[in-house]
């Protein structure tokens, strides 16, 4: 729109998890759970402020590093706590490189 503001990109991870012994042993209940990947975007000048945030159901995640481009001071940012996401300022595009640390161990590394 006029204002340059680039509303909710939204990405494509997603988390499955089946437990089973629930009841009976032979059952099997599957737990899917979906997190939002994306950023909003504001135009200010020849700059952009923008936030990247990880939503939805993000009980199941310890953090995220994410890594921005090297021009950045702090190219490596750590997301942790109930809010995950961070606003930054910048005059171009890049793909971030993304890794989500779940709470159960392992993780999921994807490019936005």
């Amino acid at each position: 729109d006029s204002d340059g503001q680039i509303t909710d990109a939204l990405a494509d991870a997603m988390v499955a998890a089946t437990s089973s012994g629930i009841g009976d042993e032979s059952s099997t209940v599957a737990d899917t759970r979906f997190i939002f990947v994306g950023n909003t975007a504001k135009q200010k000048g020849n700059r952009w402020s923008w936030t990247f945030y990880i939503r939805g159901d993000t009980d199941s995640i310890e953090s995220a590093v994410l890594h921005l481009h090297p021009s950045f001071p702090n190219p490596e940012q750590k997301l942790s706590g109930p809010v995950l996401e961070r606003t930054f300022s910048g005059w171009g595009t890049f793909p971030i490189d993304l890794q989500i640390f779940w709470k159960a161990g392992g993780e999921l590394r994807t490019t936005w």
